[in-house]
């Protein structure tokens, strides 16, 4: 029997009682129980109904495994901000004495860790500091206390800043060497943050609560990379089924004429839209592209409407809400008279799950090579990666940003009787290390210099 999220609501209006906790009490009696990854493997919201045994009798399926990796660092990554404390501390009345003073020694223990950054706006360190921890377990006993005295006359932030401190404290529990800790200012103020660098300990402990799993997606490759990353070793068993598809429903095209490298990005414009027209009017119909940034994408947005204004073009905006995304994939409906683009941004909602089946979609155009952003954070992690396996590069910017790249060339063929075309622009998608990484259903793609044999092969496909 399926209990569906209505009748779950509908039960739970009837006799006044919370429809997620009537949902748990019905787990217990369900064979099969479909959850976001928090309820394994987050340390914090895990169902310990299930999983505080050891082992239990449970199988685990985990569907888009690709995605775990981030969002376990994510559950084992934690920031507490320093304003929020302060702000705090004022509007606490002045006869919560004893919680003023430990709140001042936490407060001031944070500002002598400013001395630490010297002249810089972060640093890294492999050492928690205790002191830190030992006095953040202290003020979250007096913090608890003067919550239960506001009772429900807590404001929002208020109640997040207690969370934000009693996660910091519950992570700060599982630190080890595949951790580093950060200090950084943020607007001028001070930010601590445990940054997990490697879950995979964290992972395959999880899954150990069970008697087997199986994870899976259509994007496990290589399949090396995602058990170091996932489980920590490559000693599992692995199993690669080829494409369903025949490789004559589609056509892959590599314009390795292009720099799209941040340097050159910009000067190459009005040749990357004079590519979309020429390729996408060849054969009407539904097109994604796909771009490496909201800004890029806004960018050559601007300049694609002015230059063709009769275009029909549709854009991802920056902050999407459900109702929105399905406004937006409402537009691409099943036709052959006209040309429709969306711009989208590479890795975001339009990239994965996504189903336009048939001819609701007959292309995605791929803007750059989809290298993850630069920042701190993943500079941190190449360096992590450099000392355990000399692959930082590749591990932390090079794989991730071609998983982004199959996922958004996957929204093209969906069944038996679609046919589409996947348009890689990128120079650097015609070098040998990016090559190597096609899947063997691409093996009939073909690598253009020039925008005349792009559209000859385009053609060639379509007619």
């Amino acid at each position: 029997y399926f209990y569906s999220r209505e009748q779950i609501s509908e039960v739970a209006k009837k006799y006044e009682c919370c429809p997620f906790e009537l949902s748990l009490d019905l787990s217990l009696y369900s064979d099969v129980i479909v959850c976001d990854y928090n309820y394994l493997f987050d340390p914090q919201v895990y169902l310990k109904r299930f999983f505080e045994l050891e082992e239990t009798d449970s199988y685990f399926l985990v569907d888009e495994g690709h995605n775990l990796i981030s969002r376990a660092r994510e559950m084992y990554s934690k920031a507490l901000s320093l304003q929020l404390i302060k702000d705090f501390k004022k509007l606490l009345p002045k006869h919560h004495r004893k919680h003023h003073k430990i709140l001042q020694q936490f407060i001031e223990y944070c500002e002598e860790s400013r001395k630490l950054l010297k002249d810089q706006d972060y640093l890294f360190q492999k050492e928690l500091p205790d002191k830190l921890i030992d006095l953040g377990y202290r003020w979250s006993e007096y913090f608890r206390d003067f919550l239960l005295e506001l009772k429900d006359k807590i404001p929002t932030w208020l109640q997040n800043l207690y969370f934000d401190l009693m996660s910091f404290l519950k992570i700060s529990e599982y630190y080890d060497d595949h951790f580093t800790f950060l200090v950084e200012l943020v607007n001028h103020e001070l930010q601590f943050k445990i940054f997990c660098l490697d879950p995979a300990h964290f992972i395959k402990q999880k899954l150990d609560f069970g008697k087997g799993s199986v994870l899976f997606s259509a994007t496990l490759s290589p399949v090396q990379y995602y058990q170091n990353l996932l489980v920590g070793h490559t000693d599992d068993l692995t199993f690669r089924q080829s494409s369903p598809f025949n490789q004559n429903q589609f056509q892959v095209l590599v314009a390795d004429y292009l720099p799209m490298t941040y340097k050159y990005r910009s000067q190459v414009v009005d040749s990357l839209c004079e590519l979309i027209k020429k390729a996408t009017d060849i054969k009407a119909g539904n097109y994604f592209c796909f771009f490496p940034s909201f800004s890029y994408m806004e960018e050559v947005y601007q300049r694609y409407i002015q230059l063709y204004p009769e275009a029909e073009v549709l854009i991802q905006s920056r902050e999407l809400k459900d109702v929105e995304k399905e406004a937006f994939l409402a537009n691409f409906q099943a036709q052959n008279e006209q040309v429709v683009l969306g711009f989208c941004v590479l890795g975001g909602v339009f990239s994965e799950g996504i189903d336009l089946k048939k001819n609701r979609l007959i292309g995605s155009i791929i803007v750059s090579v989809g290298l993850p952003q630069i920042s701190k954070e993943q500079e941190e992690l190449k360096k992590y990666f450099d000392e355990k396996n000399q692959q930082g590069f590749y591990y932390i910017y090079q794989l991730p940003g071609f998983n982004k790249i199959m996922q958004a060339a996957g929204r093209v063929i969906r069944t038996e009787e679609d046919r589409g075309v996947i348009l890689l622009i990128d120079q650097r998608f015609g070098r040998k290390d990016y090559m190597q990484l096609y899947p063997t259903h691409w093996s009939k793609g073909v690598v253009v210099h020039d925008l005349n044999s792009m559209l000859n092969q385009l053609k060639q496909f379509w007619h």
